[in-house]
């Protein structure tokens, strides 16, 4: 195993525009890095040329509201989002799945962005913002555009980015005031070479104003392979009302078709189940029935 980086090339465009014509020149944009250096050094290879977004300007936005959504810029680190109040509140999934990160310092040096762009199968976050809907903005020559997290991946290490463009921003609509999410993460035994070291799960469950019937769900697997949502499983949860048998019934359905053996198939099942029982819970026992913090605010005086 190599121990010291290979030499590169550095660069720190001051902007956005400076940062896309390197892009497209070959250089490979960073911010925090993890998995970069430590494949640098793991290797004794990797790119000739980086590039810093650090001083790009309005790279660093961070804003978590139920009715306006969570916005993440490409500078933000993950562990930022911990003690943000609305991000534990309204995007648990979100935010369980950095508290469970590997080590501390992963979150406190990997950015957001970093982590989705890195397309591992075993990162947690592009599970838990898949499950909220979340999206990309796309910085290219041709200007932005946005891409969502279920188009986003080809393949591990493989996304829908073209080589001159880079992400700018992740966003996630807000859950309003009748939504619940959760993740759920467990480290497996490999008992053939094939099998996943790790399964993830996450699930937003979504009422509607009477609260009995459930209007929107989403359900989303990782670790077996790059994230992916189950559109069927999730169509199984619309309108129906809430039970532990439905529950299971659309974990088993979202597992249909995947090539997994008997145990991992049965640890999947249940990791989803949980993951859509807990959401649930969270949709029927919300703290607050506002998603107005000036409200929340005021009620207090």
């Amino acid at each position: 195993m190599a121990s010291e980086l290979p030499p590169f090339e550095w660069a720190e465009p001051a902007d956005l525009t400076q940062a896309v014509a390197l892009a497209a020149a070959g250089w490979v944009p960073v911010a925090g890095g993890v998995d970069l250096v430590r494949a640098m050094r793991r290797t004794g290879q990797g790119p000739a040329r980086l590039m810093s977004v650090d001083r790009i300007a309005g790279l660093d936005a961070f804003h978590g509201h139920p009715r306006y959504g969570l916005r993440i810029g490409a500078r933000i680190r993950a562990g930022r989002l911990l003690p943000d109040i609305w991000t534990g509140k309204r995007f648990a999934a979100v935010h369980e799945s950095v508290e469970q990160f590997d080590a501390p310092h992963v979150a406190n040096m990997g950015t957001v962005v970093g982590n989705l762009c890195a397309a591992r199968a075993d990162h947690d976050l592009p599970v838990s913002l898949m499950a909220m809907k979340g999206e990309l903005t796309v910085a290219g020559p041709s200007g932005t555009r946005q891409v969502p997290l279920t188009a986003f991946y080809r393949a591990p290490g493989a996304t829908a980015l073209t080589p001159a463009e880079i992400v700018t921003e992740v966003f996630c609509p807000g859950p309003g005031t009748d939504g619940g999410s959760a993740f759920k993460k467990l480290d497996l035994i490999r008992r053939r070479a094939g099998d996943p070291g790790r399964l993830s799960a996450a699930a937003t469950v979504i009422y509607g104003t009477e609260r009995e019937r459930i209007v929107e769900a989403t359900l989303v697997l990782g670790g077996v392979a790059m994230p992916r949502r189950f559109a069927a499983a999730e169509a199984m949860l619309v309108g129906e009302l809430p039970a532990p048998d439905l529950f299971t019934a659309a974990a088993e359905a979202a597992l249909t078709g995947l090539p997994l053996s008997g145990v991992i198939r049965a640890q999947a099942r249940a990791l989803l189940r949980d993951a859509l029982m807990q959401a649930n819970a969270r949709a029927q026992a919300r703290h607050d029935h506002f998603d107005d913090a000036a409200e929340i605010a005021q009620e207090a005086l």
